[in-house]
């Protein structure tokens, strides 16, 4: 597996999520556009448009966003 050196979330992505408040909060199912590209084309690049896994060349037409524990038994942390 590959070593990623995390870099901040994009700015877009944490606007988004501090537009929370009594009436609404974040979650994964809300991420659209422009702010899911945003966070796929930021993690591309911080992972040299390499699989962490697999370690072979991804483009964003061949990715997607993987989260390394379940979003379904980790719900606090989709937006991680």
């Amino acid at each position: 597996m590959k070593y990623i050196k995390k870099n901040e979330e994009p700015e877009s992505f944490t606007v988004w999520k501090n537009l929370a408040n009594e009436d609404w909060q974040p979650s994964w199912d809300d991420l659209r556009k422009p702010q899911k590209i945003d966070v796929h084309d930021s993690l591309l690049q911080e992972q040299g448009f390499i699989c962490c896994y697999c370690g072979r060349h991804i483009t964003k037409d061949i990715s997607h966003i993987e989260h390394l524990k379940p979003r379904k038994t980790h719900q606090n942390l989709a937006l991680e």
